[in-house]
């Protein structure tokens, strides 16, 4: 399981964890390094096919990575 460290820090856990860089996962995910760093930092949250690649890529539920975006995330301990 991976922690949450504070603000979407349990994408960026996550991402360490599996021991990607922000290109590697970019490029599983088919997306930009500017757009993992996006969602990293919470300006977006990934869509669609792009979500689904996140969740395969880091080895956990498309729910977990909802659950990073979801309204208080940021927030939580």
């Amino acid at each position: 399981m991976v922690a949450d460290n504070g603000k979407f820090g349990g994408l960026q856990a996550a991402r360490v964890a599996a021991e990607l860089s922000r290109r590697e996962l970019a490029e599983r995910c088919r997306v930009t390094v500017a757009a993992v760093g996006h969602w990293e930092t919470g300006a977006h949250a990934p869509l669609g096919p792009a979500r689904l690649a996140l969740a395969a890529a880091l080895g956990v539920t498309p729910e977990t990575v909802d659950g990073w975006f979801a309204p208080g995330a940021e927030r939580a301990a």
